[in-house]
């Protein structure tokens, strides 16, 4: 019996490209989280509730991990007077609790036109306000085609 040998136009092209397919992949997966980042931080500073608006104004970006293990993080690095970051408070809401001055010897606030001086406060807690939850809801249609394109892109490239 003789062996029969088949040739398949374009599969050495086929080859070649997928020997750099993971580069491919890396670069289009940096692609889709940039634009997804751009997308939602607009939107989750849209969404955050405001006081002054310095939680809405440090929300950021950032893409971290290795080019292989790639990940979006989006941060609200607004911060309490004693450090801490307080998005959590507002989104996952807090117990009662007492509040103490950091750098005075007394808190200072105005209850109508009153000036008022306490060494401690008992704040009644709040609410969980989860926004950034709705806001990925919000968006999860569009982060869908950001994806999904990125994997269109990659096959195309890949089968040139």
């Amino acid at each position: 019996m003789t062996q029969q040998k088949f040739e398949f136009e374009g599969a050495r092209d086929l080859a070649t490209n997928l020997e750099g397919a993971a580069t491919l992949i890396k670069g289009e997966l940096n692609k889709a989280l940039r634009k997804i980042g751009k997308m939602m931080v607009p939107a989750l500073k849209q969404n955050t509730p405001r006081a002054a608006g310095k939680l809405a104004n440090s929300t950021r970006f950032q893409i971290t991990g290795s080019p292989a293990d790639q990940k979006l993080e989006i941060r609200q690095g607004a911060r309490t007077p004693a450090g801490d970051f307080y998005g959590s408070f507002v989104r996952l809401g807090t117990k009662p609790h007492e509040i103490r001055p950091v750098n005075a010897k007394a808190l200072a606030f105005t209850i109508g036109n009153k000036l008022v001086f306490a060494k401690v406060v008992k704040h009644p807690g709040t609410k969980a306000n989860p926004y950034h939850v709705d806001t990925l809801k919000e968006k999860q249609s569009e982060i869908q085609a950001v994806v999904t394109d990125a994997g269109i892109n990659v096959a195309a490239k890949i089968t040139r």
